[in-house]
């Protein structure tokens, strides 16, 4: 007798995911991330900072323009595999709320240590709304593409 586990005997072990999206559907998500992210923070900056910290008129959306173009080609590159950490993490629940809150804490705190990292507390008070509420708003989106359970019966 052998002590090794066979890879058949392995798979048994691993739950089948709950919830799971082919890689266009994530891609997807991913994109729709970083166009409601590039307009929620004009709409932050727009809205919520008070007039006169920003240094003209059209700061805002200068603002917008530069961290919404790199934010949304990290999000292209990276965000699939961020993605594909949260979901693995998710993976026994079929709770869409959970996913939501999930992505929406995720994307909050991305926000807040890329801020803190860019310009400090200001900054990351800025993007952590933001981005935390279009990475939920973006999973809660990609829901209705969601594959059915895989069995393998």
């Amino acid at each position: 007798m052998s002590s090794e586990i066979s890879a058949v005997d392995r798979s048994r072990d691993v739950p089948p995911w709950a919830i799971s999206f082919s890689p266009l559907v994530t891609f997807a998500g991913c994109a729709l991330t970083a166009v409601l992210f590039a307009g929620l923070l004009y709409l932050w900056l727009e809205l919520v900072v008070p007039d006169g910290v920003l240094a003209s008129d059209d700061s805002a959306a200068r603002i917008t323009a530069v961290v919404g173009v790199m934010g949304g080609a990290l999000l292209l590159l990276l965000g699939p595999f961020a993605a594909l950490g949260l979901g693995r993490l998710l993976r026994r629940s079929a709770s869409t709320a959970a996913h939501v809150v999930t992505f929406t804490f995720a994307g909050s705190m991305v926000g807040a240590l890329a801020g803190a990292g860019l310009g400090g507390p200001d900054v990351a008070v800025s993007l952590l709304a933001p981005l935390g509420l279009a990475a939920g708003l973006a999973r809660l989106a990609v829901s209705p593409f969601a594959r059915e359970k895989y069995t393998d019966a």
